[in-house]
């Protein structure tokens, strides 16, 4: 999978450009994987992004290198009218002005990881839900992250013994609970949270930017019909906010509900579009290309309903 990895350290037990190079190469699946690295030898970090360069997404979105920012994303940002909540240039402004609530609005999935050459701090921060995991370590004199475990023990000091806490979560409740890893130098970032990591002094802060239970509202305050056109215009929402009339858009059927949900919210947007490609996962004959009449059927009730 892409990600991000880095190392901040004072200390010259080891070579941070030589340990990232064994880190990224850990996290590299494919060889068709784009790299981006950026060193700063005189401030200590080494750090690099992985993309699979699936999709068209500019480079500046990925890893950003302007005085006194140096930023490394893992993940994406949703389209949004409101300049506070415009991708990199907003997460840049809230991480700048130490602004929370900026945070909170920003619209996206994301890990990231954002140096601040002139406060001398480095900060990691999750998307809300925390899908883009991200971990980190601290070493003497400094702080390593990256996207996946493995890639954490290519650094010289982390230790490999196993977390009897987090083993115990695992045998328990089938996942592990918190921050917690199967290795006890590693830690989680939770999610929507900020760690803070001072360069000069080493101390860090781990602060939320928002809590998951602001979506939900008080018991009681709303009737199911409420409850519903609320559910409905948030929907509409999510689907107006990732349509993009330059992209096309095709959709996979796994059962049929959520794919005509989507396409019943495009409305005439949906009209005549040529990449309108309906499967059905795990149904016998659901290649719309297929010799099977279940995949012509699947085709033509979509494509019916797109207009075409």
């Amino acid at each position: 999978m892409p990600g991000i990895a880095g190392i901040y350290t004072k200390s010259s037990d080891f070579s941070p450009e030589a340990t990232l190079d064994e880190m990224l190469l850990a996290m590299t699946h494919r060889p068709d994987c784009i790299r981006r690295q950026v060193v700063r030898p005189d401030e200590g970090l080494s750090a690099g992004v992985i993309s699979l360069g699936v999709f068209d997404q500019p480079e500046g979105q990925l890893c950003s290198s302007e005085e006194p920012f140096t930023v490394f994303l893992d993940g994406e940002f949703y389209p949004s009218d409101r300049p506070e909540e415009q991708g990199m240039e907003g997460l840049v402004r809230a991480v700048r002005k130490d602004d929370l609530e900026g945070l909170a609005r920003l619209r996206g999935d994301f890990a990231s990881a954002c140096l601040d050459s002139r406060r001398r701090r480095l900060s990691l921060i999750s998307g809300k839900f925390g899908l883009k995991p991200l971990y980190y370590a601290l070493i003497p004199g400094g702080l390593v992250f990256a996207s996946e475990l493995k890639a954490l023990l290519k650094v010289p000091g982390i230790r490999r013994d196993s977390n009897r806490r987090a083993l115990a979560d695992l045998y328990h409740f089938g996942f592990v609970l918190g921050d917690k890893t199967h290795f006890p130098d590693i830690h989680l970032l939770p999610p929507a949270s900020v760690l803070s990591f001072d360069l000069e002094t080493g101390a860090y802060e781990l602060a939320p930017y928002w809590r998951l239970e602001s979506l939900f509202i008080s018991s009681g305050t709303a009737t199911g019909e409420g409850a519903m056109a609320d559910v409905s215009a948030a929907f509409m929402e999510a689907v107006n906010r990732r349509w993009n009339p330059s992209e096309p858009i095709g959709i996979s059927l796994s059962g049929g509900l959520d794919s005509r949900l989507i396409l019943a919210a495009l409305g005439e947007r949906a009209r005549g579009m040529p990449s309108l490609h309906p499967r059905a996962a795990g149904v016998p004959g659901s290649d719309p290309d297929g010799e099977d009449g279940a995949g012509r059927r699947y085709r033509a009730h979509l494509s019916a309903a797109a207009g075409r």
